[in-house]
């Protein structure tokens, strides 16, 4: 009995075949030994239900982090001016309420899951344009800190179209280019099912050109054409050249074409057939052990006996970008590794010809698990001979790791390890429906270049949200503060809940949405992964973050006091009382809550500038705000549409006076003109701050290389967050 192709096999009489496997042709008895879900599809399929279920993605995970912190300050802020209302000041409850609500409206980033949504739709959006469509919108957060891209081999890193290679053909008595020739006349154009024949016709092609491959075929008469069968193992051709007279050309396995033996077909011994037989054994199984398949040729002239020409290698290709791709993937800090069910052989020398290395395993080395095994797998470029519980196995262990690792692939067999990755990304054109379901990114044109792309823009994506988080918490702690000083100094709450609804919901969101959309930096690719862990906001974010909130309240309520001083000579709430007790007409107290809309104008006209200002200001965490000023034109539409609505809430009538209590028909020059002492100084303080960030930032990044540089773990990376971090935006 014939020994078994892979180590946990039973001997037996013949070849194990796998469901799914579809016989061309030739004969067999074969017995069934599995069904269902017992059968290496069915297992397949197991194994993808068994991974089913939502699973929160790592930027999910982050982002509610943030909202948690942001969510515990509001109830710790709510508590505290409940407290001093009700306990210290008499002020009735249902006053008290409306001023916590308007802080927690203030604190909570109501606005934040649809700028998140809206942003990353966009993105999916370009992505689908770049012929990468997204399945699941987190997967262009989770390819940012991917850190080990598992591919597929055939289909995905090479073209799935076997080629012959001329220039490495072995030949005897003859030119490579007649080898290549007379193969093509031992092939049969009409047979497109023959993966060998397909190949060798368009590689003649493909060398001499479409018409020089035709014209050259067409001065040889074909007479007789007998094709393969399983049982002689060769063609044959009859046919006769105006020069070279007669030829009968055999194109086939080695040893068939050397000598037939007596098998039913047209019989021969080529010339010389014992001394050339070491030698051809030596050729023939050197390019196999470079994983090529190779076909033997014999040629005999105007009946004269058969002499071996030629031994032609074959191999799938690799797609033409997959090398420079694998380079673009490594520079940007990610490890590649190709995981195959082809022999390891070919493997090892696709994985040499991509350049990506040839540690490459068999999967019997996979088996049984160990720290030691684990190890292997960190380290190998790849695994070839693999079933889909293998390519699983793989996965699993490189996550355990604590690494985040994407897998490409376009069969059934690669589906469980595309369900399994953080990142799976499946071929649109070639790749299976069940490999497809499977992923969280499609292909549409099978281009490997195409992943390239999408690490980039899930980068620039990553760097766009922070920078809107970075924006919107801002915004949100200024408004607490600035409603809490209101409340422990006893001033007049500065905005009504209405009011900061408004500038949440359509003064804001232009600026955050724009925010999410700003190109990545040139050099993006050249940046490493975040590590696996990193929160979207880090300790010297949150420095960041809370003192420009701080910056924008203590100039806003600067602007508020002053206002109310000129609009009503008052600043303090109780003094405000006091003048309307002492008031004994109407018209008096309403002149009194005129003035004070007024000053509330005002303090609401300078925040939406200031608030644009930081916009820009937040398109880098340490450049100045001049740098790349008008790189991002949705900003400068954002920011128009935000004025826009601003005006329309101090200046229409009703809408201004009696929904929204403002008042901007009123305020004079005086007030427009004050309300730009807010945006002015907002610019030059925030800008001052940043000196700051960027110390904190190379004070990281310096921290960064030695742990990197010392192997430190993703754990031991956390412990650092409270101080710095790097950018992948504009930094």
């Amino acid at each position: 009995a014939p020994p078994p192709e892979r180590p946990e096999e039973p001997q037996g009489a013949g070849r194990q075949l796998l469901s799914g496997c579809i016989v061309k042709q030739g004969e067999a008895h074969c017995e069934v030994k599995e069904t269902g879900l017992n059968t290496e599809i069915g297992q397949a399929a197991g194994l993808v239900a068994e991974a089913s279920g939502h699973q929160a993605s790592l930027f999910e995970r982050k982002i509610m982090q943030v909202v948690h912190a942001v969510i515990l300050l509001a109830l710790v802020d709510a508590g505290v001016v409940l407290y001093i209302d009700v306990g210290h000041r008499s002020v009735r409850f249902s006053k008290a309420l409306l001023n916590v609500l308007a802080l927690v409206i203030g604190a909570v980033p109501i606005a934040l899951p649809l700028v998140m949504q809206v942003t990353m739709a966009i993105g999916a959006a370009s992505m689908a344009k770049r012929q990468a469509i997204v399945t699941h919108l987190t997967a262009l957060q989770e390819i940012a800190s991917m850190t080990v891209l598992c591919s597929d081999k055939t289909g995905t890193l090479t073209t799935a179209d076997m080629r012959v290679l001329p220039h490495r053909t072995w030949t005897h008595r003859m030119t490579k280019d007649d080898a290549l020739l007379y193969a093509c006349l031992a092939s049969n154009p009409a047979n497109k099912e023959d993966p060998i024949d397909k190949a060798i016709l368009g590689s003649g092609h493909e060398h001499f050109g479409e018409e020089e491959a035709d014209k050259l075929m067409n001065m040889y008469k074909k007479e007789k054409f007998v094709g393969f069968n399983p049982t002689v193992k060769r063609t044959v051709v009859y046919c006769e050249h105006e020069e070279k007279g007669k030829l009968k050309i055999s194109k086939g396995l080695v040893d068939k074409v050397l000598v037939t033996g007596d098998d039913g077909g047209d019989c021969w011994e080529c010339a010389d057939a014992e001394k050339m037989r070491e030698e051809l054994k030596e050729v023939d199984v050197r390019f196999s052990s470079q994983g090529y398949k190779t076909v033997g040729l014999a040629v005999a002239h105007n009946e004269g006996p058969m002499v071996f020409s030629a031994i032609v290698p074959m191999l799938d290709p690799p797609r033409t970008d997959t090398k420079l791709t694998i380079y673009r993937i490594r520079e940007a800090g990610i490890n590649v590794k190709m995981i195959t069910g082809d022999h390891l052989n070919i493997a090892i020398e696709t994985s040499r010809l991509i350049g990506l290395g040839t540690n490459v395993l068999p999967a019997c080395d996979l088996w049984p698990a160990s720290a030691t095994r684990d190890e292997t797998i960190v380290t190998s470029d790849g695994f070839a001979q693999v079933l889909p519980k293998d390519k699983r196995e793989v996965i699993l262990v490189l996550q355990n790791r604590g690494l985040v690792v994407g897998m490409t692939g376009d069969g059934v067999n690669d589906a469980p390890a595309l369900h399994e990755a953080r990142i799976g990304v499946a071929m649109g054109l070639q790749g299976t429906e069940v490999a497809k379901g499977a992923a969280e990114m499609v292909l549409t044109d099978d281009n490997f270049t195409s992943i390239v792309k999408a690490v980039e823009k899930g980068r620039a994506i990553y760097a766009g949200i922070q920078k809107f988080v970075a924006f919107i918490m801002s915004v949100h702690i200024a408004e607490v503060i600035q409603i809490f000083f209101c409340v422990v100094v006893s001033m007049p709450l500065m905005r009504t809940p209405l009011q900061i609804l408004f500038l949440i919901l359509v003064t804001d969101l232009p600026p955050s949405i724009a925010l999410g959309m700003e190109p990545g930096e040139r050099n993006i690719l050249e940046q490493p992964p975040r590590p696996k862990e990193e929160p979207i906001v880090l300790g010297w974010m949150w420095i960041s973050i809370c003192l420009n909130g701080l910056i924008l309240s203590v100039v806003i309520i600067g602007v508020y006091v002053v206002s109310l001083q000129h609009y009503l000579g008052v600043v303090f709430l109780s003094d405000i009382l006091e003048k309307k007790k002492g008031t004994p007409s109407e018209a008096e107290i309403h002149d009194i809550d005129m003035n004070l809309s007024k000053a509330r104008t005002v303090a609401f006209i300078s925040l939406v500038f200031c608030e644009n200002v930081r916009a820009y200001i937040c398109r880098s965490f340490s450049e100045p705000v001049w740098v790349d000023l008008c790189t991002n034109s949705v900003m400068q539409r954002a920011v128009l549409m935000a004025q826009v609505a601003m005006l329309c809430a101090v200046l229409i009538p009703f809408f201004s006076t009696d929904i929204l209590g403002l008042d901007g028909l009123h305020i004079g020059w005086w007030g427009w003109l004050f309300s730009l002492v807010g945006p002015a100084a907002t610019l030059v303080l925030c800008e001052l701050s940043k000196l700051l960030t960027k110390w904190q930032m190379k004070r990281y990044q310096r921290q960064l290389q030695l742990m990197s540089d010392e192997g430190v773990s993703d754990g031991e990376v956390d412990s650092y967050e409270d101080s710095t971090d790097s950018d992948f935006g504009r930094s």
